[in-house]
């Protein structure tokens, strides 16, 4: 559909925008004036919306920022008047952290304070971010020209936020601590409150990305099965427990200029939408084309109450490298061709890996052997299931792995020569994932996500007798992973109970106390923080993804921690690698010397597309 018709008579108006933006095209200088311009047009757009067509340009990012390691979900938010774009992305120091740029400006500002953030979203009068601090596990929020950040709440794993002209903040949180839930708190901070929970006799584990309409009551959100596949966007009410099916399956959505927007695939649509009946009308029209969206519930794009859109299309997989470190990080060796390695576990021998890859032609990933000395893979599955994060029996001739179908997880036992059956282990609705098989073969430690409610816990399994499995450490908090001591005594595991990932060692089977291993918390337990027990050194990733080895020295039913300290730092943060990765992405060897890591290989930023008075390519 093209952005306007050359053979159209436009008003004087639009004439004099579209001579400038040719002019500024022909002359390259610069989106930031095509997109000034598209501001001003934007503004008599919401004025009178027959006046102008719609006008396409690009924003890149700045040379030493980029998007790299971010969640498309968590990128970007338009100003309510698209004067300005917030967005989150990775500094040249590694950190995260928001960044403001005014569209007539060719600078994009950081916001000091902000490191870690993710998930911005703008105050009715732009005069304020909100955003969340995932290492913190807080709602916060900023001025927009900068400033001390003043905390909300409590939002752990949160999914998505919208701030209303009453000045009343929703938001949904996915899971860990806080119960997966829309909930919603003052703009001012305080407590927050549970407005609306999942549906478990429907499927419903999870509800993310709300969004207000602009009555200020009524809200839509897209409501998630176990594996995260979306099973309706909906329309519902703050105070009620009524709610309306607007799309089956469907996506987050967004409202502007009496449509909503919305993925089909990785296509934006807009529909026009009757908010006072809250009813889609007419058909949903294409506005723009490969948006990237990795999860079929949100993507990168976010619009504003002016005629505003900015997208970024999807680059294709992040490709990655296996690439050996030592102890002072550095490179030895790389092995195989490029790929999208995933969850990377070494066997006892280190001559292999397991590693999981995404199905060339399904939504899915399957488990792969690379042979480390040749950097030859193998297929070690094959079918249209999720499976990932495989651990080795300790003398390498079985794996055991997790397996998402039908909505529910599964560990199955399976012999690393590919000959024999597979052998169902477990099976439950909650999520099942192996963490480590215990020195003696006797055992399998596996982390048991109870999704839909607070608080997960490390189980075993035994191999023996009536295989029946019993719990390790439980907590109201989030638990897991694990990894078992080289004498099958004592395990190091991740608990969130001091507020932020930390590790921890405790007697097996117990009991016992515990006792913490890391000194200033841990990366992302899911993007590679989780601790590896190798000798006589525990080793972890902290927060700003440095590889850290612990001292440990058992003596009977005693532990002694000793001094911890930096090894190297990764190529890649774990909470950065949490936007790439499923699970870990390094693994240590036996004798802890050596590191196999999987390293991204980084792509240029893809710009971020805008178009300006997109409404009116509906009116084609």
């Amino acid at each position: 559909m093209p952005a306007s018709d050359p053979g159209a008579s436009p008003k004087p108006q639009a004439q004099r925008s579209r001579r400038v933006v040719v002019a500024i095209s022909a002359a390259v200088l610069t989106v930031a004036l095509a997109v000034a311009i598209g501001l001003r047009a934007g503004q008599r757009f919401a004025e009178r919306p027959d006046a102008l067509h719609a006008y396409r340009a690009s924003l890149a990012l700045p040379n030493d920022v980029t998007f790299f390691g971010v969640h498309p979900n968590f990128r970007l938010a338009l100003s309510p008047d698209g004067s300005k774009l917030a967005f989150a992305a990775i500094g040249p120091d590694g950190q995260r952290r928001l960044y403001v740029r005014s569209l007539d400006s060719l600078t994009a500002q950081p916001l000091a304070g902000t490191e870690g953030a993710v998930v911005p979203f703008w105050s009715p009068d732009g005069r304020f971010i909100g955003y969340f601090q995932d290492d913190a596990g807080d709602l916060k929020k900023v001025s927009a020209s900068g400033g001390p950040s003043m905390t909300l709440c409590d939002a752990r794993l949160a999914w998505g936020a919208h701030w209303s002209k009453e000045n009343v903040i929703l938001f949904a949180t996915g899971g860990g601590d806080m119960a997966p839930a829309i909930r919603r708190v003052p703009a001012s901070g305080g407590s927050c409150t549970v407005v609306l929970s999942p549906d478990s006799a429907k499927g419903e584990v999870y509800y993310w990305l709300p969004h207000l309409l602009p009555d200020g009551r009524h809200f839509t959100y897209i409501a998630a099965d176990l594996a995260y596949k979306p099973l309706g966007l909906y329309v519902a009410s703050l105070g009620s427990n009524e709610r309306k099916l607007l799309v089956p399956s469907g996506s987050g959505a967004q409202y502007a200029q009496g449509y909503l927007t919305f993925l089909r695939g990785q296509t934006l649509m807009a529909q026009r939408f009757e908010a006072d009946r809250l009813e889609l009308a007419g058909d949903p029209v294409p506005i723009a084309e490969n948006v990237e969206a990795p999860l079929p519930a949100g993507g990168a794009w976010t619009v504003s109450q002016t005629g505003l859109l900015a997208y970024q299309t999807a680059s294709g997989s992040t490709l990655s490298r296996l690439t050996w470190f030592d102890r002072a990080g550095r490179q030895l060796a790389t092995v195989g061709d490029e790929a999208d390695y995933r969850s990377v576990r070494l066997s006892p021998d280190g001559r292999h890996a397991s590693v999981s890859l995404p199905h060339p032609s399904l939504p899915a990933t399957d488990i792969w052997l690379v042979d480390l000395v040749r950097g030859q893979p193998t297929r070690f599955t094959v079918d249209a299931a999720e499976e990932q994060l495989a651990v080795w029996s300790p003398d390498g001739t079985r794996l055991v792995f997790s397996r998402n179908s039908t909505n529910t997880f599964d560990l199955l036992l399976k012999a690393t020569n590919g000959v024999g059956a597979e052998e169902l282990l477990l099976s439950a609705r909650d999520g099942l994932r192996p963490a480590s098989w215990s020195p003696d073969g006797r055992f399998l430690l596996y982390m048991d996500y109870t999704f839909g409610n607070i608080g997960s816990a490390l189980w075993a399994l035994p191999f023996s007798g009536e295989r029946k499995p019993f719990p390790v450490v439980q907590s109201q908090f989030n638990v897991g992973p694990g990894d078992f001591s080289p004498d099958g005594r004592w395990l190091v595991y991740v608990s969130t109970e001091s507020g932020r990932p930390e590790a921890y060692v405790a007697p097996f089977p117990g009991p016992g106390g515990k006792t913490r291993v890391s000194t200033n918390g841990l990366g992302d337990p899911l993007g590679g923080g989780a601790p590896l027990w190798r000798g006589q050194e525990i080793f972890y990733a902290d927060p700003g993804g440095n590889v850290m080895a612990a001292s440990v020295r058992t003596t009977g039913t005693a532990v002694e921690i000793g001094e911890v300290h930096s090894l190297f730092r990764l190529p890649i943060s774990p909470q950065a690698a949490a936007g790439i990765y499923l699970w870990s992405f390094w693994d240590a060897s036996a004798d802890g010397q050596r590191f196999l890591v999987s390293v991204p290989q980084r792509r240029a930023d893809v710009p971020i597309s805008l178009v300006v008075n997109w409404p009116s390519l509906l009116k084609k």
